[in-house]
C-alpha cells in the first residue's frame, strides 16, 4: 500500500513537473501571435520584440509571460520616436483564462529598465496617440476583447521618463525610476497605493530649468472610481529632495478634460527642505548644514484643463529671517526673505497676477534684492521691478562647498530698474517706459574636476534702455577658444513676457574656436564628432531674428577645420541663412550660399550652393565621409578639384544627411588625378588586361553631374584613362550599386596579348601577298561596369575584339583596293586626257598652218587682182590719152 501512494505521488509530481514544462511550450507561440494580431489590428504604431517565454514555475497558479526587447515605436510624424522600450516585460495571466481561449485576463505587469517617452507637439497632438478607431459597431460586451485587464498590481524598475510638451514649453525628465503599486482593477472603486523612488528630476517650463537633478519620492493611496474616473488623494506624501509637501483633493477625468481641486502644503516647515532644492546646495554635507528661519508654502489648483481652459492657480511662499550654513565653512548665506505670490483666480491667462514684494539675500556680507510686478501679462502687461546687488564669485567656496577640483571666481554687479507697459514698447514710446541700468562681469573663471580647462569672462558689458539692451563689451575664452563679440537685443522685456519674436545683432571675432573643446558636438570626448551617432540635431529656435557676422581665423568641429572664415547667419523663421560664408577648407577655397531649416519635426532642411576651387580630394573625403557614398571612387583617388554645386537635403536626428532625400547638380573640374585600387577599375584591369587601370592617371576633365533619388549621374565626358582616349557616362547609386559605360579607343598596340597575335598572324598573310597593311592606330572597345563598388560585375565586348581587328584589316584591305583601282582609273584618264590633248594640239597646229596658208593665198590673190585692176586702169588711162 505504502509501495502504490508512493508511486503515486511520484507519478503525479512527475505530472505536474510535466505540465508546468508542457503547458507553457503549448501556448507561448499562440499567445505571441495573439499579441501581434491585436496590436497590429488596433495601434497606429510598430510593436517589436525580441523573445518571449512562458512560465508557470515562476508565478503559479497563473501563468508568466515575459517579452524581452520590447518597443513601441510611433508613424507618421512620430516615426523617429520610441514611445516605449523595455528590456523585459513581464505579464501575469491567469492560467485557465488562457486555457478556455476566450478572454485572456491580466493579473500583474512589470517593466525592467524602461524607457517611457512622452510627447506633445505644438499642434497638440500626443505621441501616445496611437490606438486605431474602431471601425466595428460597439456590441456592448467587454468580453468582445480577447484581453481583459483584471490587474492587482504593476512595477516599475530602474526607468526613465520623458515627457516634452512642445506646446506648453514643458519638459520633464525622470531618471532611476522605481515604482510599483497594488489594487484590485476589476473593481468599480477600489484604493490603489502606490510607491516611487526617482534618482533624479529635472523641470524645466518656459526655459528656466526649476528642478535640478532632485531626488524625489511618492507615496500615495488614491480612491479609484473607475465608473466616474475620478482619483482621491487619501494618505500621501511628496518628497523633493529633502521638501516634503502633503496633497489633498482630487482629480477627475472626464472625457475630453481634467477637473482638478488639488492642494499642495508644507508637512514640515524646515527652512533647509527649501534651500535643498536650489542646484549646488544639496551635497553630501546637506544633512549637516545649519538653518534657521520661517517659511510657509501654499499651492493649489483648481479648475477644469482642456483645449479651451486652464484651472486656477495659486503659489505662496514666505521665508523670514531664513539663515544657512554648512559647519565647516566660514560664512553662510544670511538673512533671506521671501515675499512672492503668483495668482491666477479663475483660470483666464490675463488675469494672472505676479507679486514678487521682495526677494533679499546676503551672501556673506553682500546683500542682492530684487522686486517685481506683473499685471495683465497677456493683453498688455504692466511691469514694475528692480534688480540690484553685487556678487563677489571668490566668496562661492566659503559658502558652498565645492566639488574637489572645482574652483570660482569674479564679479558680477547689477543695477536695473524696469516700470512702464509693455503696449509703450510695441507702439515705440520709449518715453512712456522707464528702463535703465548696467549688468556687468568681470574676470569670471570657472573650472571642475571634468572640464579642468577654466571657462573664462574676462568682461561682459551690458547697458539697458527702453529700446534695446546693448552688450557694449564681451570677452570669452577657453582653451584655445578666444572671441570677442558686441551686440544688441531690440525687444528682450517683449519677449519675456509676451513670447514675442526676439531681435537682435551680434558681431563676432575670433582668433579660434573648436567646437569640440567647448563640449558642443559629442557628449563623449572619445568619439570623434564626425560620428554622427554622438550627434544630436540643432533646432534653430522659432523666436529669435537674429543676424550675426563672424569673423574666425580657425573653426575646428572634429576632422572640419576652416580657416579664414568670415560672412554673415541671419537666424529668423527657425532657419539660418549663410551669405556669402568663405573660407579655406579641404586643402582648397568654399564659398558658401544656403540655408539650414528645423521647421520640420526632428529633421533638418539644407539647401545650399557651394563654391569650391582648387579642393584636395583626400581631404574632403576625410573630412566629409558623406562625399565618399556619393562617389565612392573618391576614397581611392588623389589630386585636385573645383566644383560648382547646388545641393539640397534633409538631416536626420543625428545630424546625418538622408541620401534619398538628396538631390542636386553641378560641375566637376579636376587636376593631376591618380586613381588607385578603385576595385571596379582593378575588375577592369583584370577583364582587359590593362594592368595601367589598377594605378590609373587621369587627364583633367570637365564634368556635368546631378543627383537625385539617391543616385548620381554624369553626363558623358571625355577623359583619357592612362593615356587610353575614353568616353564614360552612368550612374552610381549611394548605395554604393554603380552603372557606367566606358568607350575606350583602345590603341593598337597595347592590345591584349591572344589578340595581338590573332592579329599579327593575320597581317602577316596579308602583307606576304604585296598587301602592305597595318591596323592602324586604335580600335574602339566598350566596357560595361555594373554591381557594386565592392562586388563589381564588368562586361566587355573583348571576346569580338579580334574579329573586330579583323573586320576592320578586311575594310582596310577593300579601302585599298578601291583607292587602287581609284588610282588607275584615275592613271588612264590623265592619260587619255594627254593623247586627247596631244591630238587637239595637233590639230590646232594643223588647222593654224592651213588658216595660215589660206590667209597667205587670199592676200597674195588680192595682190594680184590689186595689180591687175591698177593695170586696167592705167591701160585705160593711157588709151584715153592716146586718143586725144
Amino acid at each position: 500500500m505504502r509501495k502504490k501512494i508512493i508511486i503515486g505521488v511520484s507519478s503525479f509530481v512527475v505530472l505536474l513537473l510535466s505540465a508546468l514544462i508542457v503547458i507553457p511550450l503549448l501556448y507561448k507561440d499562440r499567445i505571441a501571435g495573439m499579441i501581434k494580431e491585436e496590436a497590429n489590428k488596433n495601434l497606429n504604431a510598430k510593436l517589436e520584440f525580441g523573445d518571449v517565454s512562458l512560465s508557470l514555475i515562476r508565478s503559479f497558479p497563473n501563468l508568466n509571460l515575459g517579452v524581452s526587447a520590447l518597443s513601441i515605436t510611433g508613424k507618421g510624424d512620430f516615426d523617429a520616436d520610441t514611445l516605449i522600450h523595455a528590456n523585459e516585460l513581464s505579464i501575469t495571466l491567469d492560467l485557465m483564462s488562457v486555457i478556455r481561449g476566450t478572454t485572456i485576463e491580466v493579473r500583474g505587469i512589470s517593466l525592467d529598465k524602461a524607457l517611457l517617452n512622452f510627447i506633445v507637439l505644438k499642434d497638440g497632438r500626443a505621441n501616445w496617440d496611437i490606438t486605431l478607431p474602431d471601425s466595428t459597431p460597439s456590441t456592448g460586451d467587454p468580453a468582445a476583447s480577447p484581453f481583459k485587464a483584471a490587474l492587482n498590481s504593476f512595477r516599475i524598475s530602474d526607468s526613465r521618463i520623458s515627457y516634452h510638451d512642445h506646446e506648453m514649453g514643458m519638459k520633464l525628465q525622470l531618471a532611476g525610476l522605481n515604482t510599483e503599486g497594488n489594487g484590485d482593477f476589476t473593481e468599480k472603486i477600489f484604493t490603489l497605493s502606490t510607491s516611487s523612488q526617482i534618482a533624479e528630476s529635472n523641470l524645466w517650463y518656459g526655459g528656466v530649468h526649476y528642478l535640478n537633478r532632485v531626488k524625489t519620492s511618492l507615496r500615495a493611496d488614491l480612491n479609484m472610481d473607475m465608473e466616474r474616473m475620478r482619483f482621491t488623494f487619501l494618505d500621501n506624501e511628496l518628497q523633493l529632495n529633502t521638501l516634503q509637501l502633503g496633497m489633498n483633493g482630487w482629480v477627475e477625468m472626464p472625457e475630453d478634460a481634467i477637473k482638478m481641486d488639488l492642494a499642495f502644503a508644507l508637512k514640515k516647515a524646515d527652512f533647509s527642505a527649501l534651500m535643498s532644492l536650489v542646484p549646488g546646495l544639496y551635497t553630501e554635507q546637506f544633512a549637516d548644514a545649519k538653518a534657521s528661519g520661517k517659511i510657509a508654502l501654499d499651492i493649489s489648483l483648481k479648475g477644469v484643463y482642456d483645449s479651451l481652459s486652464m484651472p486656477g492657480f495659486k503659489l505662496g511662499l514666505m521665508v523670514e529671517r531664513g539663515q544657512f550654513r554648512y559647519p565647516s565653512l566660514p560664512t553662510g548665506i544670511n538673512n533671506v526673505n521671501i515675499n512672492l505670490l503668483v495668482e491666477n483666480p479663475d483660470g483666464v491667462p490675463d488675469h494672472t497676477r505676479i507679486d514678487l514684494k521682495k526677494f533679499h539675500v546676503e551672501l556673506g556680507a553682500e546683500p542682492f534684492d530684487a522686486r517685481l510686478s506683473v499685471r495683465t501679462p497677456v493683453s498688455d502687461a504692466a511691469l514694475d521691478g528692480e534688480i540690484r546687488g553685487a556678487v563677489n564669485l571668490d566668496n562661492i567656496r566659503s559658502l558652498v562647498p565645492l566639488e574637489q577640483g572645482t574652483s570660482i571666481s569674479g564679479r558680477i554687479n547689477s543695477n536695473l530698474q524696469f516700470k512702464g507697459q509693455v503696449s509703450a514698447l510695441n507702439n515705440k514710446q520709449y518715453d512712456s517706459f522707464a528702463a535703465s541700468g548696467a549688468l556687468e562681469l568681470n574676470q569670471i573663471k570657472y573650472k571642475t574636476a571634468t572640464d579642468p580647462i577654466p571657462t573664462e569672462i574676462a568682461v561682459c558689458k551690458m547697458s539697458f534702455n527702453p529700446q534695446r539692451v546693448s552688450l557694449d563689451a564681451f570677452s570669452f575664452r577657453k582653451g584655445v577658444n578666444n572671441l570677442t563679440a558686441t551686440g544688441h537685443l531690440d525687444n528682450l522685456i517683449q519677449h519675456l513676457i509676451n513670447d514675442t519674436t526676439l531681435s537682435g545683432q551680434l558681431s563676432i571675432s575670433s582668433p579660434q574656436i573648436d567646437l569640440d573643446a567647448l563640449g558642443m558636438t559629442s557628449a563623449d570626448s572619445s568619439t570623434s564628432a564626425t560620428d554622427t551617432s554622438a550627434l544630436s540635431l540643432i533646432e534653430v529656435p522659432d523666436w529669435i531674428d537674429f543676424t550675426i557676422n563672424a569673423r574666425i581665423g580657425l573653426l575646428k568641429m572634429g576632422d572640419i577645420k576652416a580657416s579664414a572664415l568670415q560672412g554673415s547667419l541671419e537666424v529668423a523663421d527657425q532657419t539660418i541663412r549663410l551669405r556669402d560664408m568663405d573660407c579655406d577648407l579641404i586643402g582648397g577655397h568654399v564659398r558658401i550660399n544656403g540655408s539650414y531649416a528645423t521647421k520640420t519635426l526632428r529633421k533638418a532642411n539644407v539647401d545650399f550652393s557651394l563654391d569650391v576651387r582648387d579642393a584636395d580630394i583626400t581631404e574632403t573625403v576625410n573630412t566629409f565621409p558623406t562625399a565618399g557614398k556619393m562617389a565612392a571612387i573618391m576614397k581611392q583617388a588623389s589630386g585636385r578639384y573645383s566644383a560648382t554645386m547646388t545641393y539640397m537635403s534633409d538631416l536626420d536626428e543625428h545630424m546625418s544627411p538622408d541620401l534619398n532625400s538628396m538631390s542636386g547638380y553641378g560641375k566637376l573640374s579636376t587636376k593631376g588625378v591618380t586613381i588607385r585600387n578603385f576595385k571596379p577599375l582593378v575588375k577592369v584591369a583584370e577583364a582587359t588586361k590593362l594592368e595601367q587601370f589598377k594605378a590609373l592617371p587621369v587627364s583633367d576633365v570637365n564634368i556635368s553631374f546631378s543627383f537625385k533619388d539617391g543616385k548620381i549621374s554624369t553626363e558623358p565626358f571625355k577623359v583619357s584613362l592612362g593615356g587610353i582616349p575614353c568616353t564614360v557616362f552612368g550612374s552610381s547609386s549611394f548605395d554604393q550599386r554603380i552603372d557606367y559605360t566606358v568607350l575606350m579607343e583602345l590603341p593598337s598596340s597595347g592590345l591584349p596579348g591572344g589578340t595581338n597575335q590573332a592579329i599579327t598572324s593575320l597581317l602577316s598573310k596579308a602583307n606576304a601577298s604585296g598587301a602592305n597593311l597595318s591596323l592602324g592606330k586604335s580600335i574602339p572597345l566598350q566596357v560595361g561596369i555594373g554591381g557594386t563598388v565592392s562586388d563589381p560585375v564588368i562586361k566587355t565586348d573583348l571576346k569580338n575584339l579580334a574579329s573586330a581587328a579583323t573586320s576592320k584589316l578586311k575594310d582596310d584591305a577593300k579601302a585599298l583596293i578601291e583607292q587602287q583601282k581609284k588610282a588607275l582609273e584615275e592613271q588612264a584618264k590623265a592619260e587619255a586626257d594627254k593623247l586627247k590633248k596631244e591630238a587637239e594640239d595637233r590639230a590646232k597646229r594643223e588647222a593654224d598652218k592651213l588658216k595660215k596658208d589660206a590667209e597667205e593665198k587670199a592676200r597674195q590673190e588680192k595682190e594680184r587682182l590689186k595689180k591687175e585692176a591698177e593695170k586696167q586702169a592705167k591701160d585705160a588711162l593711157n588709151g584715153l590719152f592716146k586718143k586725144k
